[in-house]
């Protein structure tokens, strides 16, 4: 064992000294991404005060609004009132347990909507939905 030892030491020390360059490096785009996010609150606004839906720059990225649909329990309904209802509805059988999957029930959602249905009156009443709108850019 005794050159494995040596190396195994090696080893986490490597390891060690990894984390603590990916916890600095992390440390130092908190800034970046600060600013980032801020710069995407404006773009939001500049978005829908212009009634636009992406925009190119002038290096060549297209930037785009993006659009996610998200569920969750309405207020007001308890947790098995919410478990009933989705579990009696078959078309997100698979999206429950004895808790509902918010991924799964989201993703239903956007389905429905991409297929220009309506969410169904017993899902409605207990499912709200959120819109959350982001950036996305292109690659360049």
């Amino acid at each position: 064992m005794g050159d494995n030892e040596g190396s195994l030491g090696e080893r986490a020390q490597q390891y060690s000294n990894a984390l603590d360059e990916i916890r600095a490096l992390e440390a130092s785009l908190r800034p970046h991404k600060q600013v980032k996010e801020d710069l995407r609150d404006l773009l939001l606004q500049d978005f829908a005060e212009l009634g636009i839906d992406s925009v190119s720059t002038p290096n060549g990225r297209k930037l785009y609004l993006h659009r996610t649909i998200w569920a969750g329990r309405a207020g007001g309904v308890t947790e098995e009132e919410f478990v009933a209802a989705v579990n009696n509805h078959g078309a997100t059988h698979h999206a429950v347990g004895e808790k509902v999957n918010l991924h799964t029930l989201s993703a239903v959602l956007r389905e429905l909507e991409r297929d220009g249905k309506e969410l169904p009156t017993e899902l409605a009443e207990v499912v709200e939905t959120r819109e959350v709108f982001d950036i996305k850019g292109t690659k360049r």
